[in-house]
């Protein structure tokens, strides 16, 4: 369960991300995480709208960082595949699968 304060950054981020406010979302987002550092959910929900807005590095980095905390998320390990195939990063995959 993340700290109240994180998940509250997190409903901003969301909101804002929801209504197309995506630097304000992606600021949102890093505030949860600096308030929660293992916070999951939010690495999760940033590396989207990262690769959302196509900035692919960023997205590759916090697909690294959710399965870093959570080895077993095959979500995350799918994104990242996806993510790096599309983008001629295959080199990363060697370490990941």
């Amino acid at each position: 369960m993340p700290a109240p304060s994180a998940q509250k950054y997190f409903n901003e981020a969301q909101t804002s991300q929801e209504s197309g406010l995506m630097e304000k979302a992606v600021e949102s987002y890093k505030k949860a995480i600096e308030t929660d550092p293992y916070f999951i959910s939010a690495y999760y929900a940033l590396a989207l709208l990262y690769h959302q807005i196509k900035q692919f590095d960023n997205a590759i980095t916090n697909l690294k960082k959710v399965i870093e905390l959570d080895p077993n998320d095959a979500s995350a390990f799918n994104n990242l595949g996806v993510i790096c195939f599309a983008n001629e990063q295959r080199h990363i995959l060697k370490r990941h699968y």
